[in-house]
Order: C-alpha cells, then sequence, then structure tokens
C-alpha cells in the first residue's frame, strides 16, 4: 500500500467517524420515551393544585361517578377519593346556573382535547372558543358510551359553564390509548356545556333526586 492510499483511507475513516458522531450528538429525544412517568407527574402537579385552591381560582374534584353514582342533583362536589387515579379535576373557568344533565338527557357542548404535551386530538372547536358561532357545538346522549372521566365531569357541570377538565389515563383510554391517543394519556379538555335537553314526556328530574338522597343516607 502507498503512502497516498493510506492517507485516503485514514481520512475516510475519520470523516466517518465524525459524522456519526455528530449524528448521535444531534439525535431528537424522543418525547415518548417516557410518556406514562411524564404524564404521571403532569398528573401529580394537577392534583396539588386541585386540592390546594389557588386564591382566585375555582377547582372541583369529582370521583369515578360508576363507584359514586348516586349523588343528590346540584351537588357541588364528590367525596374526594383516595386513590388520585380514581377522581377527575376540574378547574371553573365560568360557572353556568341550568341544571345539571342526568343519564337520559341530551347535551349541546363544544370542546377540545389536548395530551400534556398541549398536542390537540379532538375538539369542536380550535383556537379561543366562541359561544357565538353555531358550528362549535355538537349533541349528543350523556348514556351514550362516553369515557369514564368525561361522563363523571359532566353530569355535575350546570348549563352555561366553561371549564377544564383533567383526566387520569384509568378514567380515559387506559394502558393502551385510542387512535393518535398513546397509552397512559392524562387527557385535558375545555368543555362548555349549552344546553340539557330532557326527553319529551314528564321530567322525572325531582323524583331522579329524591332517589338519590335516600340512596346517600
Amino acid at each position: 500500500m502507498n503512502k497516498n492510499t493510506f492517507w485516503l483511507i485514514t481520512l475516510l475513516f475519520a470523516f466517518s467517524f465524525g459524522f456519526f458522531s455528530c449524528s448521535e450528538e444531534t439525535h431528537e429525544v424522543d418525547p415518548f420515551a417516557d410518556w406514562a412517568g411524564s404524564n404521571e407527574l403532569y398528573l401529580d402537579s394537577i392534583v396539588r393544585v386541585a386540592r390546594n385552591c389557588p386564591a382566585g381560582e375555582k377547582w372541583k374534584i369529582y370521583r369515578n361517578f360508576k363507584k359514586d353514582p348516586v349523588l343528590p342533583e346540584g351537588s357541588i362536589v364528590s367525596p374526594i377519593a383516595s386513590n388520585r387515579y380514581d377522581s377527575v379535576y376540574v378547574k371553573i373557568l365560568e360557572e353556568g346556573n341550568g341544571i345539571v344533565p342526568l343519564s337520559s338527557d341530551t347535551v349541546s357542548v363544544a370542546y377540545q382535547g389536548f395530551l400534556v404535551n398541549g398536542e390537540r386530538f379532538d375538539g369542536t372547536y380550535t383556537g379561543e372558543f366562541d359561544r357565538d358561532i353555531v358550528s362549535n357545538f355538537v349533541k349528543f346522549g350523556v348514556g351514550d358510551r362516553l369515557i369514564t372521566g368525561w361522563t363523571t365531569a359532566m353530569i355535575h357541570m350546570k348549563e352555561k359553564t366553561f371549564a377544564e377538565i383533567y383526566i387520569p389515563y384509568q378514567l380515559a383510554y387506559g394502558e393502551g390509548g385510542k387512535s393518535s391517543i398513546p397509552g397512559y394519556s392524562v387527557l385535558k379538555f375545555e368543555l362548555y356545556i349549552d344546553e340539557v335537553i330532557h326527553p319529551k314526556g314528564p321530567d322525572d328530574r325531582s323524583r331522579t333526586m329524591k332517589l338519590k338522597q335516600s340512596s346517600v343516607k
């Protein structure tokens, strides 16, 4: 091997080493590498704020409705579950004065859903909410197949209430996730309940309230 060939091989080796070194240094960090851990830390921060409500803010904590389904209508807050994963955390931005929905009712709502990294995954509007835009609203039955955390929050929210809702993954899409939502995701929703629509026929709201009250005694 002559000297020219030797130096050429040496330079090529050095260049390759430098190239791979730079590639390793500039490698982007996978934002989902410790997704479960990041979501747990995020939820912990929300729980601390909700349980120690800052001045000027209004937070509510509602226990999983499947384990606490019989509160009297109009109750402000469910008993706080000792397990922080078994409750939803609601920051009231604007509180209405209408009725709260029953499981048999239909609601007209506007909403957006976000992951903890700020990524929007669903919603009827984008950006700032405008209640004057009709297309921002959608109707569905409260008893439809909704995630547990969504229903848990909604059955406590009065008409014309606008809130931020934080839902642990245990009350959302669990460890497996769904579509664009990774497993272990804490979900944040902006939710506005515009109207509660009761089925045609006698309004059994007062009778339902009495049944609930007698059940919790």
